[in-house]
């Protein structure tokens, strides 16, 4: 694919060049103009838990304008979490995602990580995934001096984000106060779950070469080994059982009989072919469809185990340069780089359950019981079909993410007109290039399930062809090799007016522009060999060569891998659960399967490939914006505040892959049937859209007595759509009984939010405070999925899919539209107390508490059903998700409650918090595969740091990170039942429980 040929380099650079050059300076940042021209703006948080800078951080709350959270880390080291993300969980409207035991993502008052913007000192961070959202386990906290949320933005603030706006700042050297500061940090992290000690290295120089010029340099480097395990159920599938029908004794299917429904004897059939026994003589049990609220019936559709580990190499660094020739000038030029290279391996082993069309297999379900929930707590599924099976795969593969980010800007002040110009670039890129994946199916086995402690699935021996985990009768069922690389370019010049006025209520008047390009582009090629449509000698080969082995004799020995941990999951649940599989050793696998047919790479190998390159895309978004405001300041200082507006233009193109296929059939040897094949016929498609956004912003800030003041805030935001969801990509499985197709809409209209603060705050002594307040969000423009049938065009016109008869194949259908919006209602509340008011050593401890409730609901869900045809009669399409014409659903990954509390206690060089943080069930998914809606289960973690000075700079450092070990947990629900955040619904149904064990750091800080 080719990317878009422009030069924005020189662009972004011409630019730059006229108004630094215009203004005789270059420009301040975002994050320091919050920091400097808006110091009251920054409610700051002290990582340390000194007193007086929690004191220092209250007064600067009372004297902001916006509502703006901060975590401060004067002396490098001293943070007790380690990466950004687990740093901001503590702030207040804030929680997190975690994966691998590592948080990632954030969401801010109940928007997720792909409705907020993240910068590096002003400048827009990029990401090397599919959306906009930032990984922040990529990132070390030991690199920033602060990290900024701005909650209620001005005019002059980028628009971008609905949630809020994160600012990464490093550290400025004309800050310090001595010539020098040098820190240096170094920890040891004990994994209990790999048993393996890892160190952690960071590096800061501050230096003042004289008064005006000096320099800031930081560097971190990691490596570390990380480990998941975890069980999983990949979807749980739906049974009406409303539509039961009975089974006599000679077989033939007759209606239910509806006034004794719950001791129906023998067999029972739904929809006239899919027949389930419902015999209590044989062991099941009686079901009474008066107990079950809706009639629908629940089973586990694969249940398994996986391992995860991880080696990870995390380096990152800084450079900040300033200048200040005068008073009224300030010049400055950062640097920032994060690299995180990940080596990952997984083994994962598992059972599908499935219940069969046919009259033939109605005597092979045994052993079942069913709650009233309509969930199968209990199965054995004996049938010999290809549906039911046993799997396993086994993967390998390095990414690397790296981001880099530059920033010029500066400031100069007239007498009365204060200028600001930047100009900046940052890009991110992540590749992986060297991804093999093998999978290994056994068809024809038989098995059940139960479920035990915890909601797990204990996999039970049933019928006549159980395959015990251990065992290796498995064949192997497709190669796969895949190769992925996302480039995302970011260039930005902008510049800022404040000028300020003679009055007695307007203090000044701000004005300015800026201008943005960004680029996405992403190559994605998955290569596949599907063993099952080769021939039977060739495929028994390579099986062999990746299991098997050959002794001295040339007799073949099978020779099982041993599996790496013999602690998976931590014990947790019953004896019965699968905790050891049979695995491959890659190098191996993939060296006896070359020299098998006597090739060099992958790529060689004697077999058809299929191979798919439609999840490749190129964005293009230009952005103009230009904006005005004017600051308030009258009443005596009583009231503070500003009042503007900004306009921005978006100029988006979108180009991906789409193509004219066929159904053909092709013959392959060592087959007796006919097997069909995709060919495609790749073109490009290629979506243009502009669009306008008017900003208006208010913010407001009123002293009610000397200890006592209100807030204010109101704003029109707007955030972009997710990358992934504008590009013209489609994704389709043809070769199924019902085709279906995912696609994405180019044609996407952006996100837009009123939203209004109202706080209350209460400063009642020194490093005392109760603050309570409400925010309000209506979403007026959001997205919702459609499911549509018949669509078979792309964007060009042009058919997605021709039959063998050449017609265009009718698809279900999948794709973001345009649409109704949604609401958040939320409270926050906020407590500080330092209890200096008790005796002796009690005196020295303090507390912090943060609570957040957030109620929200959102359209996620919309079904374009077909009538039925006039002329013939016929339906195209019906879908089987009953959904409730009323069901709301909350906004995905907010939670109602997240909560922060912690206890600290400081004396001199000594220094201790235990901190926890909470936050109760969220929605992962609201469309899942068969109907089943997916949640996360509220989760809560305690952790632990210790600072003690043991010598004059040298302190020792402690931190625990989830000391109780906790797990995560997800669950399924049926999208007909409900909403599991309002309504009582089960959480049995297992999606998957994680565990990444508890680790424990030990360092030391060195500053001089």
């Amino acid at each position: 694919m080719k990317s878009f040929k422009k030069n924005t380099l020189y662009t972004v650079c011409q630019r730059a060049m006229i108004a630094l050059f215009a203004t005789s300076v270059a420009s301040h940042a975002y994050a320091q103009q919050a920091a400097q021209d808006e110091s009251e703006d920054v409610e700051v948080i002290e990582v340390q838990g000194s007193r007086d800078a929690l004191a220092k951080a209250l007064d600067r709350k009372r004297e902001s304008k916006n509502v703006v959270d901060a975590i401060i880390a004067e002396d490098i080291g001293k943070m007790p979490d380690e990466n950004i993300a687990e740093a901001l969980q503590r702030i207040t409207g804030i929680s997190i995602q975690r994966d691998m035991g590592e948080g990632t993502s954030v969401n801010i008052r109940g928007m997720g990580s792909d409705f907020n913007q993240v910068k590096v000192n002003g400048q827009t961070l990029t990401s090397g995934g599919n959306g906009r959202d930032i990984d922040f386990s990529s990132m070390s906290a030991d690199l920033l001096a602060a990290i900024e949320v701005v909650k209620t933005p001005s005019a002059k603030h980028e628009e971008g984000s609905i949630g809020g706006t994160i600012n990464l700042n490093t550290r400025k050297p004309l800050n310090i106060k001595a010539k020098q500061v040098v820190n240096f940090n170094f920890k040891a992290a004990y994994n209990e779950i790999t048993q393996r000690t890892d160190p952690n290295a960071a590096l800061n120089i501050t230096r003042k070469f004289t008064d005006d010029f000096g320099v800031s340099a930081s560097l971190t480097a990691e490596n570390r080994q990380v480990r998941q395990d975890q069980y999983f159920t990949r979807s749980w599938r739906p049974i009406d059982l409303r539509e039961l029908s009975a089974v006599d004794s000679e077989g033939n299917v007759v209606a239910r009989d509806a006034e004794n429904q719950d001791a129906i004897m023998g067999n029972i059939a739904y929809s006239d072919n899919l027949y389930l026994p419902w015999n209590p003589t044989e062991g099941n049990t009686k079901y009474n469809i008066e107990n079950d609220a809706d009639g629908i019936g629940w089973h586990a559709a694969e249940f398994g185990s996986r391992l995860d580990i991880q080696d990870r190499e995390r380096i990152g660094s800084t450079l900040n340069i300033q200048y200040r020739p005068n008073d009224d000038t300030d010049l400055q030029f950062d640097v920032f780089f994060s690299q995180l290279t990940k080596e990952q391996t997984y083994y994962q082993n598992w059972y599908k359950f499935r219940l069969v069309e046919d009259p033939e297999f109605s005597n092979m379900l045994e052993n079942l019981a069913v709650d009233e929930s309509g969930t199968f707590t209990s199965a054995d599924f004996l049938h010999t079909t290809n549906q039911q099976s046993t799997s396993r795969s086994d993967r390998r593969g390095e990414t690397v993410t790296n981001s880099l980010s530059f920033k010029l800007r500066g400031e100069h002040r007239f007498d009365n007109l204060t200028v600001n110009a930047s100009a900046g670039y940052s890009q991110s890129r992540e590749k992986n290039d060297n991804e093999s994946q093998f999978l290994f199916a056994m068809n024809g086995a038989t098995h059940g399930y139960r479920i035990s402690d915890l909601d797990l699935l204990e996999v039970v021996s049933a019928g006549d062809n159980f395959v015990a985990p251990d065992e290796n009768p498995h064949r192997l069922s497709q190669i796969r090799d895949n190769y992925r690389e996302v480039k995302d370019d970011a260039y930005e010049a902008q510049i800022d007016f404040d000028y300020m006025l003679d009055g007695d209520f307007f203090s000044s008047v701000e004005f300015g522009a800026k201008w943005t390009e960004r680029t996405k582009h992403k190559d994605d090629d998955s290569t596949y060999i599907k063993m099952w449509l080769e021939d039977i000698e060739n495929t028994d080969k390579v099986r062999q060569s990746f299991i098997d082995q050959t002794n001295s004799d040339g007799e073949v020995i099978s020779t099982p891998v041993p599996f790496p941990v013999s602690d998976f999951m931590d014990g947790r649940g019953t004896d019965l659960m699968t905790r050891e599989w049979g695995i491959i050793d890659f190098d191996t696998a993939i060296d006896n399967a070359s020299t098998v047919f006597g090739v060099d790479s992958f790529d060689e190998l004697p077999f058809g490939k299929y191979r798919d390159y439609r999840n490749s895309y190129d964005l293009n978004i230009e952005t103009q914006a230009a904006y005005a405001q004017i600051n308030i300041d009258g009443l005596d200082g009583l009231l503070v505040g500003d009042l503007g507006v900004r306009a921005v233009k978006t100029i988006r193109n979108a180009r991906g892959y789409s193509g004219n296929q066929a159904n053909i059939l092709e013959y392959r040897p060592g087959l007796d049937n006919f097997a069909r094949l995709p060919v495609i016929d790749y073109r490009d498609v290629i979506v243009e859209k502009e669009y306008d956004n008017i900003l208006p912003s208010l913010n407001l800030r009123y002293a009610l007595g000397e200890e006592t003041l209100v807030r204010f805030a109101a704003s029109k935001v707007m955030a972009r759509p997710n990358f992934w969801e504008i590009a013209p990509y489609v994704k389709q499985q043809p070769l199924i009984d019902i085709p279906r197709m995912w696609a994405g809409n180019p044609n996407l209209d952006p996100f837009e939010a009123d939203q209004a603060d109202l706080t209350y705050e209460w400063y009642y002594g020194k490093g005392a405070s109760l603050t309570v307040g409400a925010f309000y969000k209506n979403i007026t423009s959001f997205y919702y999925n459609s499911v549509t049938s018949n669509v078979t065009l792309d964007a060009n016109g042009e058919p997605l899919w021709l039959g063998v008869d050449g017609n265009p194949t009718p698809f279900v259908i999948s794709q973001p539209q345009n649409g109704a919006g949604g609401e958040i209602r939320g409270l926050e509340a906020a407590f500080q107390q330092n209890f200096d008011f008790l005796p002796g050593k009690l005196s020295n401890f303090g507390t912090l508490v943060n609570y957040t409730f957030s109620d929200s609901s959102a359209d996620y869900l919309k079904r374009n059903l077909l009538e039925q045809n006039e002329q013939t009669g016929e339906v195209n399409f019906q879908v089987n998700c009953p959904i409730p014409d009323d069901l709301e659903l909350p906004f995905i990954n907010q939670s109602k409650h997240s909560a922060n509390a912690a206890i600290y206690y400081e004396q001199k060089g000594f220094s201790s918090r235990l901190a926890y943080s909470y936050r109760s069930d969220s929605l992962v998914t609201p469309q899942g595969n068969f109907c089943n809606a997916h949640w996360n289960k509220g989760y809560g973690q305690l952790d632990f740091s210790l600072n003690w000075n043991v010598k004059g700079n040298v302190n020792l450092i402690l931190n625990v990170v989830n000391m109780t070990n906790e797990a995560q947990k997800q669950y399924a629900t049926g999208i007909m039942e409900g909403n599991a955040l309002e309504d009582d619904l089960p959480e049995n149904r297992l999606l998957s429980l994680r565990q990444a064990g508890r680790i424990v750091r030990l360092g030391v800080n060195v500053r001089f």
